[in-house]
């Protein structure tokens, strides 16, 4: 009988993805009239309440003796329905079908970390949630922006400050210190000062564009990839560089100043190469993954696999 099930479930999950790949696109084609629109949009939402109901009764089959894979299930309806009341409000010009899949992905991403470890998956539940806060919150930001530019400084401070705590104290993995541990959750700040850096750089250039201006920022955006250069997050010290390159093209204009800065990063990305053996072992995993498919280039390897 059990066996029975499961092959029922699998049967019912792959019609209700055809279902919903096929409402995706019919919702898409064409002129569709606004009624039409939104009944394909409701209908893919009881899909996914369908097949998170059929994905997480087969939990429950394996794990019946933990509450907790009934409580999970229940509290992912009900971030969904509000996630989608606060979306419609906040984002009223939003794609629905970007939601839509958003949701799905999201049901899908949960099962598969509740089937390894619920532990984790209520951990990235409460993520989920953080993260749908600050979504809330972001438009208010937007629309007071001439207020928050004033704080250029401040966002340069408080950055360099949460990557220095990184540097002192933070967690080494794959060769870089990356992220700070709190109460059992690991949080890798970087991610977080991306968005201060943008912000200090744009608040920067919209105050003025002049020499000493450019010379101030691009000093301050330097300690911030020195940080992290020092710490050895070099992807990270990377995106920052271009983000403030992009940026600086974007105020002043001027291509040679960018060509300045991609001759100090060739300069910088070779001295990185030399230097730090884990920064070789990528690009080898990069140039050629096969030679080292037990290691570094395990992951391009596989991928390589699957897309032959």
């Amino acid at each position: 009988m059990t066996h029975f099930y499961i092959y029922f479930i699998r049967l019912a999950l792959i019609l209700l993805f055809a279902v919903y790949a096929f409402d995706s696109f019919a919702a898409l084609a064409g002129k569709r009239s606004d009624a039409r629109q939104r009944y394909l949009y409701y209908k893919q939402i009881v899909i996914t309440f369908l097949i998170h109901g059929f994905l997480s009764y087969a939990l429950y089959a394996l794990h019946s003796d933990d509450i907790r894979y009934v409580i999970m299930p229940l509290l992912t309806v009900v971030y969904i329905i509000i996630l989608l009341t606060i979306y419609h409000y906040v984002y009223p010009g939003a794609s629905r079908q970007l939601i839509n899949n958003l949701c799905l992905m999201l049901c899908v991403g949960l099962f598969m970390l509740e089937r390894l470890n619920i532990e984790q998956a209520m951990r990235q539940f409460v993520l989920a949630v953080i993260s749908l806060i600050i979504s809330a919150v972001i438009p208010f930001i937007i629309q007071r922006k001439n207020y928050f530019r004033r704080f250029s400084y401040l966002y340069a401070i408080v950055g360099i400050a949460a990557l220095l705590l990184v540097f002192a104290v933070g967690q080494t993995s794959y060769g870089a210190k990356l992220s700070i541990g709190f109460f059992g959750i690991s949080v890798q700040p970087s991610e977080f000062v991306k968005i201060l850096f943008v912000f200090f750089v744009a608040g920067m250039f919209a105050e003025a564009r002049d020499i000493k201006s450019i010379l101030i920022t691009t000093a301050l955006a330097g300690v911030h990839i020195l940080i992290l250069a020092a710490s050895r997050d070099l992807g990270s010290a990377f995106i920052f560089a271009v983000a403030y390159l992009v940026m600086l093209y974007a105020a002043t204009k001027k291509l040679w100043l960018v060509l300045i800065g991609l001759g100090i990063g060739a300069v910088g990305g070779f001295s990185a190469y030399k230097i730090f053996p884990h920064v070789r072992t990528r690009v080898l995993a990069w140039s050629d993954p096969l030679s080292a498919i037990d290691d570094a280039g395990y992951q391009v390897s596989q991928s390589l696999f699957a897309i032959g």
